[in-house]
């Protein structure tokens, strides 16, 4: 995300609930809006917007206008949108008081929806692209115990698993344990891969990390959705060889690896696809 402008997130939102009331998109919805790595400006925290800084109050009231549009465009048609507020572990500012201003920002947005009459149609939560090649895993962890000392409502760790197996060992410095206390263990995330890879080996990550969580902590990892990228190639005009397959078969592929063992087999909720336009 490029913008925090009320009116066009309004618009964006909008968008979405007449997709939603003419059935042409699943009444079971969720947007990722992703607006960069975490930053602070003369005191105030927020995050990059890829370009311009925007400080959590901004972004917050992106959220509920974004929510408010949904809403009030649905026109009475039966809908639910999952709304994920997300920020990365990108750069120095990966620490606990922003993990903590980020949870705060998430309750004051489901609270300003909830006056708005709209807490069974629109649920914020936030989010977090959390990969393993940028920040190590001790900042990283400080920054989910920040947020999880704030609010209960999960982040979406819509990240990848970068080099772990079967590709070979995590990168940098985490292990796999740590990509499983980002992706779920900590008690406030939910997975939404990066399943990229046109030869299924992303889906087979996650599977494993899945199939960890059993072994290793007696539950399996429930996986809530798949994050795809074709429609972020296509805006970039970027060929992105062999990491461009499109949102049905990024599902297909984690949902065939999980549930071909008992272990691990379960529902994949929802299916995403990146795009820059916005």
């Amino acid at each position: 995300m490029t913008t925090v402008d009320t009116r066009r997130m309004r618009r964006l939102g909008c968008e979405l609930g007449q997709r939603v009331h003419h059935r042409h998109e699943t009444d079971d919805a969720l947007v990722v809006l992703a607006y960069g790595m975490p930053m602070h400006h003369r005191g105030r925290f927020g995050a990059s917007l890829y370009g311009h800084f925007a400080n959590s109050k901004k972004i917050g009231g992106a959220a509920i206008a974004f929510g408010r549009g949904f809403g009030g465009c649905l026109r009475g048609t039966r809908g639910h949108l999952t709304l994920s507020v997300g920020t990365s572990n990108y750069g120095h500012d990966v620490t606990y008081r922003h993990g903590r201003i980020w949870g705060s920002m998430v309750n004051r947005a489901n609270q300003g929806l909830r006056s708005w009459g709209l807490a069974d149609t629109v649920t914020v939560t936030g989010g977090n692209d959390i990969e393993p090649g940028w920040r190590g895993p001790e900042a990283t962890r400080h920054w989910i115990r920040g947020y999880k000392s704030i609010t209960s409502t999960p982040y979406f760790n819509f990240g990848g698993a970068a080099g772990c197996p079967p590709i070979g060992f995590c990168q940098g410095d985490w292990t796999i344990e740590d990509i499983w206390y980002a992706a779920w263990g900590s008690g406030v995330a939910l997975p939404l891969p990066e399943i990229y890879s046109a030869t299924g080996s992303n889906a087979e990550q996650w599977y494993r990390l899945s199939l960890y969580s059993f072994k290793t902590h007696g539950r399996r990892m429930d996986i809530a959705g798949v994050m795809s990228q074709r429609q972020s190639c296509r805006d970039q005009h970027d060929r992105c060889r062999g990491i461009r397959i499109p949102p049905k078969k990024s599902w297909s592929q984690l949902w065939h690896a999980l549930n071909q063992d008992p272990r691990t087999a379960q529902p994949v909720r929802f299916s995403t696809n990146i795009t820059w336009q916005n």
